[in-house]
């Protein structure tokens, strides 16, 4: 049976092309879609979308994220699917779960349905290329991180840079002076955002700065904490910002291994505030964001675009602001 992948073949067209043509597109010129529609005469294509009734194309946004176990993504999925069901749209979720071929078939998949407009959560390790979704002329949002080059699309993500900024200021005022920041996974905007944030704090503190980098996972806190305070900076280290819950708890440890106590001897300070963060003893000081607000958000800003009619917005921007919340893992040294 032919396939879209052929019938943009023989009409010597990119899918996304195709899909639009066969869907009757206005940014598709005339002769392209005869193209198209000729090739798809040709090798006899049947699109199984071509039975749904209208109102069910209508009704549809698809959602793409890297991975649904993760409380960080689930949470960003509901405020989603709870805004959308109250607009009476269904959500087709899709969850590539970091494996880039994976997710090279989802957004030709994305490309090719017939859903009214897209959410795509970027990874944290943001190695996807996100060309086809930029490029297939459809309302797009992009939620919960910022994806390295955006083009035209509508952006609602978490200020990482205020994030790390006050888990950086809370660290100074509780007395600390050898703060540690592990930014996330390499050359992310995540990490740079964060990093910038923590370093206009030790600037303006006169603090050395120490920045490590790594995934957000519990082998690579302990690894990278293992490390830390295996040497002679870690003996003087008195904090560490961990980049997500998970690996706080890698980091505390690894503290705990090297004979050093938490927090008498070092405050640790997570970001994402999950139940990891309750659960862990100590209970873990850490930054917040609204994320089942900012899921909604993503929706309505969808909505809107869709509603104006419009295939993309303008470049647009909204960055939820972040939370500390504090609780054992980090103390005043005299309190301790």
């Amino acid at each position: 049976m032919a396939t879209l992948k052929d019938i943009a073949r023989a009409a010597g067209v990119s899918t996304a092309t195709a899909s639009r043509a066969l869907n009757d597109s206005a940014s598709i010129s005339a002769q392209t879609k005869k193209l198209v529609h000729e090739a798809a005469i040709h090798l006899n294509y049947k699109s199984n979308r071509s039975a749904q009734p209208p109102e069910y194309k209508k009704q549809t946004v698809a959602v793409m994220a890297p991975q649904i176990v993760s409380p960080v993504y689930a949470t960003l999925l509901s405020g989603i699917q709870d805004a959308a069901m109250a607009r009476n749209y269904a959500v087709l979720l899709f969850c590539a779960e970091g494996d880039p071929v994976s997710e090279k078939k989802t957004m030709d998949l994305l490309v090719s349905m017939d859903a009214c407009g897209i959410i795509a959560i970027p990874p944290v390790t943001e190695q996807t290329n996100y060309a086809p979704l930029l490029e297939a002329n459809r309302p797009l949002v992009f939620a919960g991180y910022r994806p390295p080059a955006p083009g035209t699309a509508h952006v609602v993500a978490q200020d990482g840079y205020e994030g790390a900024a006050i888990a950086a200021e809370h660290l100074v005022r509780q007395g600390m002076r050898s703060i540690v920041l592990i930014a996330g996974p390499e050359n992310t905007n995540v990490s740079r955002e964060r990093s910038n944030g923590y370093l206009e704090v030790m600037k303006r503190h006169g603090l050395t700065p120490s920045i490590y980098t790594g995934p957000s996972t519990y082998y690579a806190g302990h690894q990278i904490g293992t490390h830390l305070f295996e040497t002679q900076a870690g003996q003087r280290t008195d904090s560490v910002i961990a980049g997500s819950d998970y690996q706080s708890l890698g980091i505390l440890h690894a503290i705990q291994k090297s004979g050093r106590r938490v927090p008498e001897d070092v405050s640790l300070v997570s970001f994402d505030d999950t139940f990891l963060a309750t659960m862990s003893a100590p209970a873990l000081t850490s930054v917040s964001y609204p994320l089942y607000r900012m899921g909604a958000r993503a929706f309505e800003a969808l909505f809107e675009i869709m509603e104006e009619a419009k295939p993309a917005a303008e470049n647009k921007t909204e960055l939820f602001k972040p939370v500390l919340t504090f609780r054992q893992s980090s103390v005043e040294r005299g309190q301790a």
